[in-house]
């Protein structure tokens, strides 16, 4: 079989050359195996037959016996030339010789790892012996890409994510296709062909040698398919178990040299649950995963079962995300929608998941596939939202912008598109107003829109002045149409309660020293201390007695309070006129019987106290004193929304301790 077959190398008839450092693959190396399965589930959900079934996608592992493989022994004569070029040269790239040393390793083992990547209900890539076709793009573009202009795929660059979990950067493309003429003429094709995405080396030792292109094909090995790098058309599965019937259109992508990356099987099945979960919801889409490590089969009828199994992700936070994410999406019908014609949307959003995220995951159309996720500062309550991208127009320009990862939207790519940059910044701009619109009201009942003052006085404009907040009308800030007042503020951070000393007398006579709040028993031997708040001095059940180190009934000893740092912190204005604030907080620690006070800091740096009429957390009224707020238990990164009434009726700058008995 070696013989019948040959990796040809063509040369660049001293033209430009590729560097090591050019192949492409670096913009995938962090996450190899994440943006492997983004990339072929994309281009797999593009190709949809659409024949009412899901697209299912397959990656299992096997082994190769190395003598099998197509053109082996040209191939490891092609890694022998390159490295004879590398010692040659004395500034040779140090990664670039590492590479040829493991590839030549690898084709020197008795077996080669292999991961075969096929789908099924697809309509394979079309075009084997065309210019301009899905197949030909694929195996030979660059930057090139023959998709519908409402397609995931948008740049040619996506495959080199296939490549870069190849420890030898080949693969083989077998592709059973089914298409339509412009005349309603059905048409069947097969093909199939290696790629070795190698730089370019010379091939002898003369001064003026030409070099490779860099690029080479595993063809027939016959001078016509030589000189045009052409497919064979037919079928060709290395894994001997594996074949694909008659009928059965798609794409078979075998990874030669596969790098088994550690839990590469969790990072396929977790990217592909949290890109593509919309997929997944709509029985579009079913992936199976094998190797002998692990085995998994998901599809919509065992969605919910597989989003909540952790041991399908390979960090925490894309399980608890994705978990929320689905929560909020699956079984539900959009919160809000936007209907302008080819710029749809559909918002969805929950209080209810397990772990809000207080983002919105954003999905584009048709492959519904995850691209990046807003947040909005300004929402004073806790949700998940996930906001799927559907009209034409919207998605078709938003495409034309993302980057090669599909993490995100590009504007200044717009000189390269049909499209105007004030034409790209229209689109995302009517994408994220319509989402801070709606999450700005989300879950706030009567108590309107909620606005960041703290955020707002670093923004505000010094045109403005000091003591004016806000003027007549909105401005482009998002600020209240009123004007309200501040002080300026003097200190940035919350600073830490004081520690208060004092001497108490007993009824006889008897001197001892306190420290509000430590619960320790002191140096000396007539101390005592005290829980914050105690009415120093009165008789009661916490006056201080000889070596006092327990208060209270029977052997329950006195509440240690220290202050929890927390994350986050914030105090957005719901009404000042009125009093009505909401302090947002997140603790970086969990606690018992959490004490929240909040002061106002003068303009001489002193702390004003303020009278809370009354709190409210989640719809739960709270115990209130003062400027203290009885909270009770907090939880490690839990956030918390409390609504306040106070006697303060303008925006001010607070200080704010937050102390609870920690576990």
């Amino acid at each position: 079989m070696s013989d019948e077959f040959v990796w040809n190398f063509p040369m660049c008839h001293h033209g430009q050359t590729r560097d090591f450092n050019g192949l492409g693959t670096d913009d995938f190396k962090a996450y190899p195996c994440e943006y492997m399965a983004r990339e072929v589930i994309q281009n797999s959900l593009d190709a949809a037959a659409g024949n009412g079934l899901p697209v299912r996608v397959e990656f299992e592992l096997f082994d190769l016996p190395a003598a099998e493989l197509r053109g082996v022994q040209s191939l490891f004569a092609k890694l022998l030339e390159w490295n004879e070029s590398l010692r040659r040269n004395s500034n040779s790239d140090q990664k670039e010789k590492k590479f040829v040393e493991d590839a030549i390793k690898c084709l020197n083992a008795d077996t080669i790892p292999c991961l075969r990547i096929s789908d099924h209900n697809t309509t394979g890539m079309p075009g084997v012996d065309c210019e301009y076709s899905p197949f030909n793009a694929f195996v030979k573009g660059s930057g090139k890409s023959q998709k519908s202009e409402n397609s995931g795929g948008s740049k040619g660059r996506g495959k080199d994510a296939i490549f870069v979990n190849s420890r030898l950067n080949c693969i083989f493309v077998s592709s059973y296709s089914k298409s339509v003429s412009s005349d309603g003429v059905e048409k069947e094709e097969k093909g199939t062909i290696g790629i070795a995405k190698f730089c370019s080396f010379k091939v002898d030792a003369a001064e003026n040698a030409d070099s490779t292109a860099g690029t080479g094909y595993c063809v027939e090995n016959n001078d016509s398919a030589k000189e045009m790098n052409s497919a064979k058309h037919e079928l060709y599965s290395p894994q001997s178990d594996y074949y694909r019937e008659e009928g059965d259109y798609g794409t078979d992508i075998f990874v030669i040299g596969f790098i088994p990356f550690l839990d590469w099987e969790k990072s396929v099945l977790g990217e592909a649950l949290s890109s593509f979960m919309p997929a997944f919801v709509h029985k579009r889409l079913s992936i199976y995963v094998s190797s002998n490590k692990l085995t998994a089969e998901i599809n919509r009828d065992n969605l919910y079962s597989s989003i909540n199994n952790p041991d399908y992700y390979t960090s925490k936070k894309n399980y608890s995300r994705t978990k929320s994410y689905f929560e909020a999406f699956a079984d539900k019908e959009p919160t809000y929608q936007y209907d302008e014609l080819g710029y749809e949307m559909d918002l969805y959003l929950s209080q209810t998941t397990s772990n809000p995220t207080n983002d919105a995951m954003v999905y584009r159309c048709p492959t519904e596939m995850r691209i990046l996720s807003y947040n909005n500062a300004f929402c004073s309550v806790n949700y998940t939202g996930v906001l799927l991208l559907k009209g034409s127009e919207l998605t078709k320009r938003l495409r034309s912008v993302e980057d090669v990862k599909h993490s995100k939207w590009l504007k200044n790519q717009a000189r390269d598109t049909e499209y105007t940059i004030e034409e790209i910044n229209d689109v995302i701009k009517k994408v994220k107003d319509f989402y801070v619109s709606k999450t700005e009201k989300f879950g706030l009942g009567k108590t309107g829109v909620v606005y960041d003052f703290d955020w707002a006085k670093d923004e505000w404009s010094s045109e403005h002045g000091d003591d004016e907040m806000g003027v007549t009308g909105q401005n482009d800030d998002g600020l209240p149409i009123e004007k309200f007042a501040y002080e300026k503020r003097v200190f940035t951070k919350a600073r830490k309660p004081m520690k208060k000393k004092g001497t108490e007398i007993d009824p006889n006579g008897k001197a001892s020293t306190w420290e509000q709040g430590t619960g320790e028993e002191g140096t000396g031997e007539e101390q005592g201390s005290f829980p914050s708040g105690h009415n120093k001095g009165k008789p009661g059940p916490y006056h201080p007695g000889d070596k006092v180190v327990e208060v209270g009934e029977g052997d329950k000893k006195m509440m240690i309070r220290k202050n929890i740092k927390v994350a986050n912190s914030r105090m957005p204005a719901r009404d000042p006129k009125n009093g009505e604030f909401t302090f947002i907080f997140t603790p970086n620690k969990s606690g018992n019987d959490c004490i929240v006070e909040i002061k106002k800091s003068g303009t001489d740096g002193n702390d004003e106290d303020i009278l809370i009429y009354n709190a409210s957390c989640n719809g739960r009224s709270l115990v209130v004193e003062g400027g203290k707020i009885e909270l009770g238990r907090i939880e490690k990164g839990q956030r918390y929304s409390i609504d306040l009434k106070m006697n303060v009726h303008m925006n001010f700058v607070w200080e704010v301790n937050v102390n609870a008995e920690n576990d």
